[in-house]
């Protein structure tokens, strides 16, 4: 009884012992906004490194009676994006990106975690848009460990195991976008919340290992007394 106790014990602390934030070994973050007014346009586009975070870029776009505006924030945990379009009877558009992708190098169980939040979207007029979408990709060299678009709100999260050889790369891009074609408006805003957690093989090892010593002492006690 004591016995299994203790091993009980240490499946727990291995359990709670198994979420590490994961060490990257080189990040990049980018964004890139872009406004177009008729047949005007404005692009900005920034990266981290070299610049430092938080990394704030904005586009903007003004005419007579069109405006279109773009902007995205990109922080340690966190993507924000904005887009803005208005008309009174033209085209106007505009769209926003931040992206963030991280690298390490496996053997690693990597559970990845984000949290869409749209907090406002509209559109008027015929034709007018207005919506976000967040991408995911995880790569291994060039092949494809996952991948996937979410365009609704809520917490997801990606669990997958990234291999010893070759390096892995996480990339998450949000976006925001918003046109209106024959004038009226269109607004998206959007913020995806990162956290990456690894557990190592030797944890889930001492785990696997633990449970199998816990439910094999009962087999155990039985053997022995049937002999």
């Amino acid at each position: 009884m004591m016995a299994r106790s203790i091993l009980c014990a240490l499946v727990l602390v291995a359990i709670n012992a198994s979420a590490l934030p994961v060490q990257f070994s080189s990040t990049l973050r980018a964004n890139s906004d872009v406004a177009v007014n008729g047949s005007t346009a404005d692009v900005q586009t920034g990266q981290s490194p070299p610049s430092v975070l938080p990394l704030i870029t904005t586009a903007f776009s003004f005419g007579a009676s069109d405006f279109a505006s773009a902007s995205s924030i990109n922080a340690p945990g966190l993507l924000n994006t904005s887009a803005e379009a208005d008309s009174n009877s033209g085209f106007a558009s505009s769209d926003a990106t931040a992206e963030f992708l991280g690298s390490f190098t496996g053997p690693y169980y990597i559970n990845v975690q984000l949290g869409l939040d749209v907090p406002s979207s509209f559109s008027t007029g015929n034709g007018s848009f207005a919506g976000a979408n967040l991408f995911i990709t995880v790569l291994n060299g060039t092949n494809t460990l996952y991948s996937n678009v979410f365009s609704t709100p809520g917490l997801f999260n990606i669990a997958f195991a990234a291999p010893a050889s070759g390096l892995t790369t996480i990339d998450v891009l949000l976006e925001s976008a918003a046109s209106v074609i024959t004038g009226g408006s269109a607004f998206n805003a959007a913020n995806v919340t990162i956290s990456a957690s690894v557990a190592e093989p030797a944890t889930w090892l001492l785990i696997g290992l633990a449970l199998m010593l816990v439910f094999g002492i009962p087999r155990t006690r039985q053997a022995r007394a049937c002999a």
